[in-house]
């Protein structure tokens, strides 16, 4: 695709698999500044039309709904975590889960990113990161992010 309205140009190609660009913030936030438009209405398509060419994109999982697959053991209560914690979580899962820790702690859960207003019931809570600190859980494993060594030391010593 090419065009000289680089906005156009991604209201296209959004419109080419399956998107809206105005449900896109950084294209509709660039379309108000003026630096050109999203709407397809005043967009002139040369070539193939949108019909030819549209394939809809499945979106990938969310990392919680991603690592609860792979890791049936644990309960994670996502609070939209940050790519940091989230990649400090999947370490963290994959090497407790080859060291067998997993098994160790019944119905374990783990508590990660801001968006989480209280501490869910349960026995087995673990808060991960400085993020959820406020939520004064018993066990609160601090750093942003969390160290996946610590929170394996942690899984090992709880019972």
């Amino acid at each position: 695709m090419a065009g000289g309205d680089v906005l156009a140009v991604d209201a296209v190609a959004c419109a080419a698999i399956g998107l809206a660009a105005d449900h896109i913030e950084y294209l509709r936030m660039a379309q108000e500044a003026g630096i050109g438009t999203i709407d397809l209405e005043q967009i002139e398509i040369c070539g193939d039309s949108l019909a030819e060419v549209q394939v809809h994109l499945r979106t990938a999982p969310t990392a919680s709904k991603a690592f609860s697959a792979l890791f049936p053991e644990v309960t994670i209560i996502d609070g939209n975590a940050c790519s940091g914690c989230s990649g400090s979580l999947y370490l963290s899962l994959k090497t407790a889960k080859e060291q067998g820790l997993l098994d160790r702690i019944p119905d374990l859960k783990l508590v990660v990113g801001a968006g989480i207003a209280e501490v869910p019931a349960g026995e087995h809570i673990l808060c991960l990161g400085n993020c959820t600190k406020p939520l004064s859980a018993a066990h609160h494993l601090p750093g942003c992010p969390f160290i996946s060594i610590e929170f394996c030391d942690l899984l090992r010593t709880t019972s």
